[in-house]
């Protein structure tokens, strides 16, 4: 199954994900995926049974095409496995649960809050908006912002940025206090790891709450619900 257009953290979760309890669930002994690297980053990570990732298939089917045709009503897990069903028949999962870590980190704590308030979001906050949620949040645990030179071009570059391969992202979440952020993948992860958080809504509170409402770990909230929760 091949993925051009899917090809960040957010599609490959949802991809690996849910063909995974696909083909648990109905009987199909394997299935390779290949396109971005970060597909085999998470086939690599997560503990993958049935799927694997083919970095060169003598042929593929379009599964660019399948996710296409998801539902934006559902938990975001449950997304394309709902979609290879409606295609391929057999039995869909509902509330598809996370997979579990291939290997686990060695247990860590920090005082520490990850946020991903990425500018490159369809709908990224305000500049100023985003400066004073980073505020509201540091009464919680020292600040780092989870991003690139794009997200300090947004935010600025007095505060601290952290960029790491999937491996090492995976461990930070599980170490911090707390992760807040925005519709992204990122978001995914933490609410795959079980990580606490927020996530706030700067695009249709509904869709970001059909994705985000499957993972136990993660609230979704209107940034003017943040002066509450944050205060």
């Amino acid at each position: 199954m091949w993925f051009a257009r899917h090809n960040r953290l957010g599609d490959a979760l949802g991809i690996v994900t849910g063909l995974e309890h696909y083909c648990r669930d109905n009987a199909v002994a394997s299935v390779a995926v290949t396109g971005s690297p970060i597909l085999a980053e998470v086939v690599e990570v997560f503990a993958c049974e049935r799927v694997s990732y083919v970095p060169s298939p003598s042929e593929a089917i379009s599964g660019d095409a399948i996710f296409a045709g998801s539902s934006w009503s559902v938990p975001w897990l449950d997304r394309f496995n709902h979609a290879v069903t409606d295609t391929f028949g057999g039995q869909a999962r509902h509330r598809v649960p996370p997979l579990p870590l291939r290997e686990a980190p060695t247990p860590g704590q920090e005082n520490v809050v990850y946020c991903q308030l990425d500018a490159r979001s369809s709908t990224p906050l305000p500049r100023h908006s985003a400066r004073r949620l980073l505020s509201q949040v540091a009464a919680h645990g020292e600040v780092r912002v989870l991003g690139g030179p794009d997200t300090e071009d947004y935010l600025g570059r007095d505060l601290t940025y952290v960029r790491a391969d999937l491996p090492e992202m995976v461990a930070r979440l599980l170490s911090c206090r707390l992760f807040v952020g925005c519709d992204s993948g990122l978001g995914h992860l933490a609410g795959c790891l079980g990580v606490p958080g927020l996530i706030v809504s700067t695009d249709d509170f509904e869709t970001t709450w059909s994705f985000f409402r499957g993972y136990a770990s993660l609230s979704v909230v209107s940034l003017a619900a943040t002066d509450l929760l944050l205060p």
